[in-house]
């Protein structure tokens, strides 16, 4: 959580994942047979967008809300910091 750097390559990520959602349903349509009995992917992709990309957008929400939340705390570390320098040169 603290990683700004590795959660904004993991953000990344998520995003080619769900970029590319709709080329893995199309290849996994296609070889369906290879790994599984049953063929789960039709036209519309929503067995991949809830099975795949579902997960990998709450995740996205949770990276951005940490995100947010360092931002928030790095303003107020500023917003004190100039406080305390303003108090400083009227004393």
């Amino acid at each position: 959580r603290s990683s700004t750097g590795l959660l904004s390559m993991m953000m990344l990520g998520i995003f080619g994942v769900v970029q590319m959602s709709e080329r893995i349903n199309a290849a996994c349509a296609k070889n369906w047979k290879v790994f599984s009995s049953q063929n789960y992917f039709d036209s519309a992709g929503i067995f991949i967008s809830f099975f795949l990309t579902g997960p990998l957008v709450i995740v996205a929400l949770i990276i951005v809300i940490c995100l947010l939340s360092q931002a928030i705390g790095l303003l107020v570390q500023l917003k004190r910091l100039e406080l305390r320098q303003t108090c400083k040169k009227t004393d």
